[in-house]
């Protein structure tokens, strides 16, 4: 993920340190900095994965509820009759 550069400056301390550059979003960060980047990074994703996780869940129990299909149905043979 990071690569050594010469020193620049951290995008979030903004001091002049070694930085390592984060590929995602070719940001220079310290090492603390980059340290606490990947950790927002990681939540982020576990949190769109869990909320991925739960609408897949909601959609196979629709899927499985057969009054869903006859809904459907009967919703699309009044759109035709309307």
């Amino acid at each position: 993920m990071a690569m050594v550069n010469n020193k620049t400056h951290c995008f979030t301390c903004n001091k002049e340190k070694i930085t390592y550059s984060c590929e995602g979003c070719a940001k220079e960060f310290c090492l603390i900095h980059l340290t606490e980047h990947r950790q927002i990074l990681t939540s982020e994703l576990h949190h769109i994965t869990d909320e991925y996780n739960e609408f897949k869940q909601r959609i196979n129990e629709q899927k499985q509820n057969p009054q869903n299909g006859l809904l459907i149905k009967q919703i699309n043979q009044w759109e035709i009759e309307s």
